[in-house]
């Protein structure tokens, strides 16, 4: 007897769905980086690596959890809760990445 995978990854829809989520993290967080010059010093010219690193992978975790959310418990919560839900993980994903991000470079 064999054993069948039962969850299996759609390495294309999750790739779209993580570069989905990194797209909207540099999309939040340009205003701040290029509209304006930075208010903690002791980062020096370099100030803005911090936020446009953690911000986009924030995005792309966010994006991947997303995916994960809709594709496996479709069958257990209707789509509006799961595409709700997987909005509010993408979301709290972004804010809590921008919160680390923008901390100590952005805001003291």
């Amino acid at each position: 007897m064999t054993r069948r995978r039962v969850f299996r990854i759609s390495s294309n829809d999750f790739k779209i769905k993580m570069m989905f989520g990194a797209a909207l993290g540099i999309f939040v967080v340009s205003p701040f980086i290029y509209g304006n010059t930075p208010h903690n010093d002791e980062w020096g010219f370099f100030w803005f690596i911090k936020p446009l690193v953690l911000i986009p992978l924030s995005g792309a975790v966010g994006g991947a959890l997303y995916y994960l959310s809709t594709r496996y418990l479709q069958h257990i919560l209707p789509k509006w809760l799961l595409m709700g839900m997987g909005t509010l993980l993408l979301a709290v994903s972004i804010w809590i990445g921008a919160i680390l991000g923008l901390n100590g470079t952005y805001w003291n």
